[in-house]
């Protein structure tokens, strides 16, 4: 089994991810490789939260394996789904693209982009990856947790500390925080998680769609 998670999203996603950023969003090819190498470990740093909190594992678990996450990944998902995942998986990201905006060169607006296509593909990823291993909810939220150590080295102390994983806050990050996520993972500021984002998470995987994020213009 596969140990390094982003090492699979990376495989999986990472080149189709550059090349939307390089032809649609129109940023270089050095920028957007260098933003989609934050991207796929940061927003598994974002789901690597949840393992340790049983009813946010459960949700999340059944959201991957559920009907809203397509794991062909044979075409880009659209911004509104990305938008509505992202909301109702890891709160408000708009520190995550200021971050990575500020350290790859990509514009504000494509980061944001960059996210919201991103965030379903991984889902699918994962889908696949827990599909072919044949894993049980634990199981992968085991894996979950083991992935901390691989993001320590992939990610610097803005990203880490930002995200709650690793000790010390990176000037940047500190400067970000109060943006931070609010529902599946910590906020920055150290508010305590709501119970709502773990009913907001289980409205995606049925009927009712989770709330879009802002439409960005470049």
């Amino acid at each position: 089994m596969i140990s390094n998670l982003t090492e699979l999203l990376q495989n999986k996603v990472g080149q189709t991810l550059t090349q939307y950023v390089t032809d649609k969003l129109q940023e270089s090819p050095t920028a957007a490789g260098k933003a989609v190498t934050m991207a796929l470990p940061a927003l598994l740093g974002g789901l690597v939260k949840n393992h340790a909190d049983g009813n946010k594992m459960t949700a999340l678990f059944d959201l991957i394996t559920g009907p809203r996450v397509d794991s062909s990944a044979t075409q880009l998902p659209s911004q509104e789904t990305g938008n509505q995942l992202l909301g109702a998986v890891l709160g408000d990201t708009s520190w995550l693209s200021k971050l990575i905006a500020s350290k790859s060169g990509i514009s504000g607006t494509s980061a944001v982009s960059l996210l919201a296509t991103a965030f379903p593909m991984v889902l699918g990823a994962l889908r696949s990856h827990i599909q072919t291993g044949n894993l049980s909810q634990a199981q992968f939220a085991e894996q979950l947790s083991s992935q901390q150590g691989f993001l320590g080295k992939l990610l610097d102390g803005d990203f880490l500390g930002s995200l709650g994983i690793g000790a010390g806050l990176g000037a940047a990050g500190a400067a970000l925080s109060g943006a931070g996520s609010t529902a599946a993972l910590p906020a920055p500021t150290g508010r305590p998680c709501t119970r709502r984002a773990a009913a907001t998470v289980r409205s995606v995987t049925g009927n009712s769609a989770g709330p879009s994020g802002p439409s960005a213009k470049r």
